[in-house]
């Protein structure tokens, strides 16, 4: 079965449980006892009375990768499983859990440093203890891949579950799993994060290593360095702050440090009020710098270990009164008049540094194990203070503020030449993610922009003379413009090898620009990221004066969006009312529509009023989120040419009279080749309306592979009785037993009484027959196992107070309803596709309309369905193994 679930660290190399009996043979060949105080082991199994009670330890393992480690003790070893997120009480969480060799029974008491070097490097601690008693026979329970027990110790208890995933990794990979009890919590706290000290010492894996010498950090960091062929570098020890709790009394832990920074939005006007504290906003790169164990890491916003880059500022971090620590600034080369640089930055990381670089450090999220961040920015930044040099000169600098006058400290930052301003408000904890805590307020605007092009050199075919400048929008590259300016000698010559290498004969741009269309112009790749700044931007959006002022390889070209200075952030309104929503948008949109209608006027929704020209405004406004799961795709259409309350009909097969804009493809249907219709489109999109379609159904394939779904859809059908609730708690049962396999799904609200769970598929391998039998299988086990909440089959008469799990979907010529299309329902309601985190049961299936989808679709801040097509993902593959995982994973919902 083609699940690929694996866990790196530490090792699990020939190990299997399938066996059960493993010999300590293996244990004891990966470590060196004369270096590592973990126990030997005498590889005697002792004997054990009927009724002797069986140990049970859980181990917090702080290797290269943080984990748990679940033992248990049969046969006289301790039967171990790697849990990288360790275990949860809560039941539908289903951890991972690698099954590594036996350890030794002495091995359960064992705390301390593994030393580097050596197999699983790192700090241990007990993290729990106890008696575990199994349900059945535990040996034969192990060969069958599914052991059942219970656990009493000082923090787990309750009844539990190990099911094997007997899949391409031999084996190894089991899923940990708790069952219903009274010990379960469903709260989302989890206990790893509220009670992460060891049960034998209290101490935390912070503690550990505070108690290590100094030695032993140096030695870890340079047996690291050899195995990347560095230099033994010899460096001294520093006295460190001991470890301090928070006040919930919980350190900082090491899978916590991965922190994603808070983010500014744009602002036009600076905030008032003292609570505002107001800082320069520097030209740079902005890194996350995480200390631990005398070793400094920066990093990138996406995560990149930028640390080789700059060797210089993390050594200096090093050096800090510190044992640990999570610093937030910027990176910055600094001109001869102290104004940071982003051309005199890219230059640096090309080896013509010129000036030292600093790192502006504006926060502090953690010190010394303890999290800040839930402390006021003033107070974090106070700290802050305190731990960097005095001076101010070096390549640590504290970035200080300005509280009270923003808008003159604005002025003078803008006549000095900086970028602009940064304001945070002082009494706020740090939030990851954007909000309006933080707000930038720029004097010149800057983007990062996409290079969809080029023009060639009149005088060199080595150059360029300008770049074609771009940004996505859903899955079209728009055109903003072209960049003649900011470029050096070396870098038209560089950048040309570079863009060469991505040349193609189609333009990106979507639409082509008009301007851009003569002999000179190279289309590229829309690959990599240019920072640009300029002056504003014309009615058309593209950039007025704009420079070039360097290469942005920090950022990915796909997370490029539309530029916040041509289209400001909006904020993500709270769910409104239906009332407040539909008042609160344009009940008919006046904006003009370059089509030619007939009877634009012909009231298609008489409860409302909504005319054609209405739905094929709501069309125009929608075409950029709905083309994408239109284009291609056969087409269904539920049309209604006397409006809602009238005859309507579905038409799938092109008719005389059917507008042009539409094109045809054809398709073979059991006897026959018939033609059908597909909107590309937005004049496709428009002549819908004009044939008064109100609901526009797809088949889950496209026209270039029509035989292989790209998607699988879960259409959940309650009858009349069933609450809303109930549709909503299947969807998630349905969204975790897919996560289960593998399978990541977007919920959509499909504007009738039911809901969509939908699967993307990429790439297209699995067959419209496969696609079938998976989500029958899934339907019919579900009706099995709880027969009086659902079934898998059509008729009615079997439905009542039941769902219908609707798996019909996934057939070929089959459909389902478009996301973003209008029903053929008195208020006009849409599908609307929405997050997990968006959907409860106060969110009905026909909430969003044609009247209040447009307030939706512009306050959102990133589309609920944005990976939809970028996740790869196949069909798991069906046979029996499979039927028993999906049977064990429902038993356990």
């Amino acid at each position: 079965m083609p699940l690929n679930l694996q866990f790196l660290e530490p090792s699990a190399d020939s190990c299997s449980l399938a066996g059960v009996s493993m010999s300590l043979a293996e244990y004891q060949r990966k470590r060196h006892f004369r270096k590592t105080a973990e126990p030997k082991g005498t590889g005697r199994r002792k004997k054990q009375a009927g009724n002797a009670k069986l140990t049970f330890v859980v181990q917090k393992h702080a290797a290269s990768r943080l984990h748990y480690d679940v033992r248990l003790e049969l046969g006289g070893v301790l039967k171990s499983w790697a849990v990288p997120k360790g275990p949860s009480l809560n039941p539908s969480q289903k951890r991972l859990a690698v099954a590594v060799e036996d350890h030794p029974l002495e091995y359960a008491k064992f705390e301390g440093t593994i030393p580097a070097g050596e197999y699983g490097a790192g700090e241990v601690i007990v993290w729990d203890r106890g008696i575990w008693t199994p349900v059945n026979d535990p040996r034969e329970s192990l060969q069958k891949g599914n052991l059942e027990f219970e656990l009493h110790g000082e923090k787990l208890s309750g009844n539990w579950r190990l099911i094997q995933l007997r899949g391409r990794e031999g084996g190894k990979n089991w899923l940990l799993i708790k069952r219903h009890d009274a010990a379960a919590n469903k709260d989302g706290t989890e206990l790893t994060d509220s009670s992460p000290e060891s049960v034998i010492t209290g101490r935390s894996l912070a503690t550990i290593v505070q108690g290590n010498p100094a030695q032993y950090r140096q030695t870890r960091r340079t047996t690291e360095k050899e195995r990347r062929g560095a230099p033994k570098v010899a460096a001294r020890a520093k006295t460190r702050a001991p470890t301090k709790r928070n006040s919930k009394g919980t350190t900082f832990s090491g899978k916590q440090k991965r922190v994603a920074p808070q983010l500014a939005k744009l602002a036009t006007i600076v905030p008032t009020g003292d609570e505002w504290l107001h800082e320069i906003k520097y030209d740079g790169y902005r890194l996350i710098c995480t200390l631990s164990n005398g070793e400094a890491k920066l990093w990138t916003r996406n995560r990149l270990d930028w640390t080789h880059r700059f060797s210089g500022i993390s050594a200096a971090i090093v050096e800090l009164s510190a044992s640990s620590a999570i610093l937030d600034g910027e990176i910055v080369a600094l001109s001869e008049n102290g104004v940071s640089n982003f051309q005199a930055l890219q230059n640096a990381l090309q080896g013509s540094e010129s000036q030292p670089l600093v790192y502006y450090v504006f926060d502090l999220l953690e010190l010394n194990g303890e999290d800040l961040r839930p402390l006021p920015l003033i107070e974090r930044k106070r700290r802050l203070k305190a731990l960097l040099p005095k001076s101010g000169a070096g390549r640590l600098r504290f970035s200080d503020h300005l509280s009270g006058d923003g808008s003159t400290f604005l002025a003078h930052s803008c006549r000095l030449g900086l970028e602009g301003i940064i304001s945070k408000r002082g009494d706020r904890p740090y939030s990851s993610g954007r909000s309006n805590d933080w707000l930038k307020i720029k004097c010149l605007k800057q983007e990062e922009l996409v290079i969809g092009g080029f023009t060639a050199s009149a005088a060199d075919n080595r150059r360029f003379g300008t770049l074609l400048l771009g940004y996505f929008h859903g899955r079209k590259f728009k055109y903003a413009g072209r960049v003649g300016t900011g470029f050096d000698s070396r870098l038209l010559t560089s950048l040309r090898a570079e863009l060469d290498e991505r040349i193609v004969q189609e333009c990106p741009f979507d639409p082509i620009p008009t301007r851009e269309r003569g002999p000179e112009v190279r289309w590229v790749l829309p690959q990599l990221v240019a920072q640009i700044q300029f002056t504003g931007w014309t009615e058309e959006a593209v950039l007025r004066h704009p420079v070039f002022l360097g290469r942005r390889e920090d950022k990915t070209a796909r997370s490029v969006g539309p530029p916040e200075s041509l289209a400001p952030d909006r904020e993500s309104n709270p769910l409104p009312t239906r009332k407040q929503a539909i008042k609160s948008s344009p009940s008919k949109s006046k904006s003009a529509i370059d089509f030619p209608f007939t009877n634009p006027a012909r009231i298609l929704y008489p409860d409302l009023g909504l005319t054609k020209l209405d739905l094929a405004s709501y069309c125009q406004q929608v075409a950029d989120w709905m083309l994408p799961y239109l284009e291609n795709r056969p087409l269904s259409l539920l049309r209604c040419p006397e409006g809602q309350a009238k005859s309507c009909f579905f038409q799938k097969h092109a008719a005389a009279g059917t507008p042009a804009a539409l094109r045809r493809i054809e398709i073979d249907e059991k006897h026959e080749r018939v033609t059908y219709l597909v909107a590309d489109d937005l004049p496709g999109l428009l002549s819908l309306a004009q044939m008064g379609v109100l609901e526009i159904h797809v088949w889950g394939s496209r026209a270039d592979r029509l035989e292989y779904p790209d998607w699988l859809v879960f259409d959940l059908d309650p009858a009349p009785d069933v609450p809303w609730s109930k549709v909503v708690e299947t969807a998630f049962l349905i969204r975790d037993l897919l996560s289960a396999l593998d399978l990541q799904t977007f919920p959509k609200l499909t504007g009738g009484k039911g809901l969509h769970v939908v699967a993307p598929l990429s790439p297209r391998r699995a067959d419209w027959k496969k696609a079938k039998e998976f989500s029958q299988t899934i339907a019919q086990l579900l009706a099995q196992e709880y027969p009086d909440c659902y079934v898998a089959k059509m008729s009615k008469a079997a439905r009542r107070g039941k769902i219908f799990i609707d798996y019909l979907r996934n057939d070929r010529g089959s459909t389902a309803i478009a996301p973003y299309s209008t029903r053929a329902k008195s208020q006009a309601p849409v599908s609307m596709p929405i997050s997990w985190k968006e959907l409860s049961p106060r969110l009905a299936s026909d909430f969003w309309t044609v009247q209040n989808a447009r307030q939706r679709l512009e306050s959102l801040k990133r589309n609920p369905w944005q990976e939809f097509f970028q996740l790869k993902q196949k069909l798991p593959k069906i046979d029996r193994n499979l039927r028993r995982i999906i049977s064990n994973a429902i038993a356990d919902s």
